[in-house]
């Protein structure tokens, strides 16, 4: 499955008129599928967001606010063929298979120094795991 996001950098910044009001959007997903996040990060005032330096990371837990100790958490790999603001997260079977089915939130963070400063890119949002086998709009396939 493939799934594209667009992440709004969340460090305080006035927001532009034309940039969303926010980047939540609900991701659906089955027990032991492959899964390929695209990310496309930008900034409050809308203009894309160099990743260049900055690592970000996508936590899935089963509570509805930033849980220190997800179930799952990827790190993203930089796709700068894409361009500058870009990244992908791959989340393997292997990686779902033993996480029972169930209503989690996921949030995608980045971090920009090595203090481990870090601004949310896509808040806290529902993360939807339904068993092996079943599809439910809206998936993105």
């Amino acid at each position: 499955m493939f799934i594209e996001l667009l992440g709004i950098l969340e460090d305080g910044s006035p927001r532009a008129a034309t940039t969303p009001s926010f980047a939540q959007r609900q991701v659906d997903t089955i027990v032991g599928a492959t899964l390929t996040v695209r990310i496309s990060v930008i900034k409050a005032d809308g203009t894309p967001m160099p990743l260049g330096g900055t690592q970000l990371a996508l936590a899935v837990s089963p509570s509805s606010y930033a849980d220190p100790f997800p179930t799952l958490k990827k790190m993203a790999t930089l796709k700068p063929s894409l361009g500058p603001n870009w990244a992908e997260f791959y989340i393997s079977s292997d990686d779902t298979k033993m996480i029972p089915p169930g209503r989690y939130s996921y949030a995608v963070w980045m971090y920009q120094s090595f203090e481990g400063q870090r601004d949310a890119v896509i808040p806290v949002s529902p993360w939807v795991l339904g068993p092996s086998g079943f599809l439910r709009p809206p998936f993105v396939v």
